[in-house]
């Protein structure tokens, strides 16, 4: 019979004393608040939430549907996301696997998203980032509309010979950006309720 180094018995020792697998559920997130500046320094803030999963942000902006809706269009476009998607009746909009290398909209894509690192540094940096974002805008009485956006990741390798993808965190950097491009177009324009 072996026997087992002091230091290991110590370390495992730790480990089984270390509590239960099992973590308590935290808290509701609380909603938090993005604040906008128009012309003039004047800003409005805007109600948050992120689902546990932060693969959702769901935004109140202060605005009719009609005008949220076609602030939600142009922050797309001056995102640098291409549309593969538009529904007008129901007010969605997506970008389906769009490849991304290195920059999107001027920002590295670390800004946006987590895969890892590599022998060469951050995977989102040096892969081939294929992005789904999603956006839906839904009416909130009479001057108030939400706006629901959701990114997936994944990075592929732009060299050799693998074809796998590897999932990416996202940072909820994106979404908070789109957010706050339809809240600066709602204040530029004055097409608030």
């Amino acid at each position: 019979m072996r026997y087992l180094s002091p230091l290991l018995v110590i370390a495992l020792a730790a480990c089984a004393s270390g509590g239960s697998a099992h973590s308590t559920p935290s808290a509701p997130e609380q909603p938090a608040k993005i604040q906008a500046n128009g012309a003039g320094g004047t800003g409005t803030d805007i109600d948050t939430r992120v689902a546990p999963d932060n693969s959702v942000l769901d935004a109140d902006i202060p605005a009719t549907m009609d005008k949220t809706w076609a602030a939600l269009m142009e922050a797309y476009k001056q995102m640098g996301l291409r549309v593969d998607q538009l529904d007008q009746q129901a007010h969605t909009i997506a970008t389906q696997n769009f490849r991304v290398r290195g920059k999107l909209n001027g920002h590295p894509m670390i800004r946006y998203v987590s895969c890892g690192n590599d022998i060469y540094g951050p995977v989102a940096n040096s892969h081939t980032i294929v992005l789904t974002v999603s956006a839906a805008a839904v009416p909130d009485g009479d001057d108030k509309t939400r706006v629901s956006v959701r990114m997936e990741a994944a990075a592929v390798p732009t060299e050799g010979t693998s074809t796998g993808l590897t999932h990416c965190d996202n940072t909820g950097r994106l979404e908070r950006e789109i957010v706050q491009r339809v809240q600066g177009q709602i204040i530029k324009e004055g097409i608030g309720s």
